[in-house]
């Protein structure tokens, strides 16, 4: 008979601590309701009451897995935030610490709550979650706030910003907010990646910058940034082919940005790729009509490729741009040179001579100590066209 009362006596505590902790729950929701008596003048200490009661609700096992200790919790972090506010607004002051931790427990609270209200019940039903509504207009400003945390964090607490963007990611597949369509909606989102990005940089983690960076290409914002620093990974990997499929997607979608065409140019230069090269130096030309340095890598490309004619023309429109441009006068002296000498017609190859003739005393004249641009160039020249007397005065330079 013992042993009955005992299990008795051990079932109505059991029962007593259970209906304690609900009723935890219930006074939060009185004190919370109390506070918002009058909306344009909320209760402050009523509030902190029902804090009291909900935040021991939020530790208890028998009450942690209600929707409705979480709907409370989530009100009252509403209540704290909106007074940090107005209080900022007659202060001038504001501890943001405080209050984009206060914008993490709204967001974290509200979708705990509603995850708990999508359970199914005994009988395996899931009913209609009864706070959903109202929560969805509560949460999308702090979920904004916490992109301006990630933002705020970066350069001094990269931990506390990827707290930050973790949470505020994770919003685009809650089902909580899913009627919301952040994905569609939210045109911050491959800012934040950036973001992102640039915080695993910082802690050297670059499995995590790689696809973090790889979203932020889509950035109009920091897009190019995200495209470099790609670049720089694979660069530093080793991983040409990636580098160029990243140099390639800069000029791409920025095409405006002339460093990554600038670049490209470069390595299909170096790699022969002669024709994949004079598009982008027309790209560039495109972008910029004076671009020097585009029409002088243009005329290297039209000499390599055994285009020197046109490499000839094309040097000319570069000194036209910079008069002063010393490597030209000798790319336009070597190309009129490679005329005359591949040339069957002997007009044509006289003409040529006194092109490059022409071209390399203009380089001479520009830099007259530098005689390796010039010297061997004047001699053979004026040999090949009969003069002499020319020839002899730069015979010094063959063996330069």
């Amino acid at each position: 008979m013992k042993k009955v009362f005992v299990i008795c006596a051990l079932l109505l505590t059991a029962a007593s601590a259970v209906y304690a902790q609900k009723k935890n729950v219930t006074k939060a929701q009185y004190f919370l309701e109390d506070a918002l008596m009058d909306p344009k003048h909320v209760n402050y200490e009523r509030a902190d009451m029902a804090w009291g009661f909900v935040e021991q609700a939020m530790k208890n096992p028998e009450s942690v897995n209600m929707a409705k200790t979480w709907n409370i919790a989530g009100n009252l972090k509403v209540i704290y935030s909106n007074k940090m506010l107005m209080d900022r607004s007659s202060t001038g002051n504001m501890d943001y610490d405080a209050f984009f931790d206060l914008q993490y427990d709204i967001v974290t609270f509200f979708s705990r709550c509603d995850s708990l209200e999508r359970l199914p019940n005994k009988k395996g039903e899931v009913k209609e979650p009864e706070y959903r509504k109202t929560n969805l207009e509560l949460i999308k400003t702090p979920r904004q706030n916490l992109l301006i945390a990630g933002s705020q964090y970066v350069n001094s607490d990269v931990n506390r910003c990827i707290k930050f963007l973790d949470l505020y990611f994770s919003t685009f597949s809650d089902p909580f907010m899913a009627e919301l369509n952040f994905e569609s909606t939210d045109t911050m989102k491959y800012d934040a990646y950036y973001i992102l990005g640039n915080a695993y940089e910082q802690l050297k983690d670059t499995a995590k910058v790689i696809p973090a960076y790889e979203q932020a290409v889509n950035s109009e914002t920091y897009g190019k940034n995200a495209c470099f620093g790609l670049m720089q990974i694979y660069k530093n990997r080793g991983q040409n082919d990636k580098w160029l499929e990243y140099c390639e997607l800069g000029v791409k979608k920025f095409p405006n940005e002339p460093v990554f065409s600038k670049v490209l140019l470069g390595n299909y230069i170096e790699n022969k790729r002669w024709d994949d090269a004079l598009k982008i130096a027309d790209l560039l030309i495109k972008n910029e009509p004076d671009d020097e340095w585009a029409y002088y890598n243009k005329g290297l490309i039209y000499f390599e490729s055994n285009r020197a004619n046109e490499a000839y023309e094309v040097f000319l429109q570069t000194i036209k741009i910079k008069p002063d441009y010393l490597e030209a006068y000798a790319a336009a002296g070597k190309a009129a040179w490679k005329v005359a000498d591949t040339s069957k017609d002997k007009n044509v190859t006289k003409e040529y001579y006194n092109k490059a003739i022409e071209m390399f005393e203009k380089a001479r004249e520009l830099s007259p100590d530098d005689a390796t641009t010039w010297g061997y160039s004047l001699y053979a020249c004026y040999n090949n066209i009969g003069n002499t007397a020319k020839a002899k005065e730069f015979a010094k330079y063959l063996k330069q």
